[in-house]
């Protein structure tokens, strides 16, 4: 299913507990979904405007500061079998689109130097994302320790922790390597 395709499973997610403008849903997305999975506005309200068209959401209006009326979306019954039906479906296996690969198997293109430094700088970027993932469980355990996903959330955060953790431990064997190549 095309990542579009997709877009509209996340706004349900978030409209299952209440009410969300659609502002608020791109800022729960952020917020609760950012770690994995990201939504711009623009993909957004199309979605927001076909799953009201289908009956999955229903639009309610509401007081916003300065006496204008924003849409405020509200999941239906039709909305929630959406989500199972989808929630039991096999996911699709996530595909692989990372740029350092790509420089990395054009290896012979530049100096080796080049490459350690991209790899130096992805175990940066890897350090400091994993960081934030300890931030965000911290932030989850102490704010929504009653919520009742909280335990799913904490898996996807477990996740990302690991894929981090497995992307600092690569970087450091392909420096390691590079660097052997270049003793030789």
């Amino acid at each position: 299913m095309a990542r579009s395709g997709r877009t509209q499973y996340a706004v349900l997610f978030l409209l299952r507990n209440s009410p969300m403008s659609g502002y608020d849903i791109k800022k729960n997305c952020e917020e609760f979904l950012g770690h994995f999975w990201g939504e711009s506005y623009g993909q957004i309200y199309p979605v927001l405007k076909r799953l009201e068209e289908d009956g999955a959401v229903e639009v309610m209006t509401g007081p916003e500061p300065g006496n204008r009326r924003r849409k405020v979306y509200r999941i239906t019954n039709q909305g929630h079998h959406l989500l199972r039906d989808w929630l039991v479906q096999t996911p699709a296996m996530p595909s692989i689109r990372d740029e350092l690969l790509l420089k990395l198997s054009c290896g012979n293109e530049v100096d080796r130097e080049v490459h350690v430094r991209h790899l130096k700088q992805a175990r940066d970027e890897a350090l400091k994302e994993l960081q934030d993932f300890v931030r965000l469980e911290i932030t989850y355990l102490a704010e929504y320790r009653s919520a009742p996903d909280l335990p799913y959330w904490l898996i996807t955060l477990r996740a990302g922790r690991s894929s981090r953790e497995a992307r600092v431990r690569w970087c450091d064997e392909s420096i390691a390597a590079l660097n052997a190549l270049t003793a030789l």
